[in-house]
């Protein structure tokens, strides 16, 4: 019996489990936060990158669909014989202008139409295209360059009054 006793005296050591048992920690640390933020940054900027080039290439192709329907319009106009004169379009330095008349120094400024030119988008070659009346033929060949920061594009238009782009 005296074995039994013992046993029976000595008391079960506590076990313990759950959060007693594990090291309490909260928060981040320092380093973790830093790395957070940088992929976060880095996101953004990729991001942004992006978009800021969507915009550009949109605004390129949005300024050149301008072009393309003044030009076809100003063809279509000298084909149709309106006001029985020849049509054409100016690039200027701040606005593009659609007028009746063999030239834009000697056209007829009352049926002058005048639009606004981006000023994100630079242009070089061709600055007056002239239609004539009944056959649509242009008086002047060759391109039309527009560019910005994101790209370039080109219009092309012969002596044949086709426009290419």
């Amino acid at each position: 019996m005296k074995l039994m006793d013992k046993i029976l005296e000595k008391k079960p050591r506590p076990v313990s489990f759950g959060m007693n048992s594990i090291k309490k920690t909260s928060g981040l640390t320092f380093i973790e936060v830093i790395v957070v933020m940088a992929i976060i940054i880095i996101i953004f900027w990729f991001a942004l990158n992006i978009g800021t080039r969507q915009i550009g290439t949109q605004t390129l192709f949005s300024e050149r669909d301008v072009v393309l329907g003044l030009l076809r319009d100003a063809r279509s106009r000298a084909m149709g014989n309106i006001n029985q004169s020849d049509h054409g379009v100016f690039i200027g330095s701040s606005n593009y202008t659609a007028f009746d008349g063999q030239t834009y120094s000697s056209r007829n400024q009352a049926n002058d139409s005048v639009f606004p030119k981006f000023n994100g988008v630079t242009f070089s070659g061709l600055t007056e295209i002239v239609f004539l009346s009944l056959s649509g033929q242009s008086t002047a060949s060759g391109t039309i360059i527009m560019s910005n920061s994101t790209g370039t594009s080109t219009i092309s238009i012969n002596n044949e009054g086709a426009i290419n782009w």
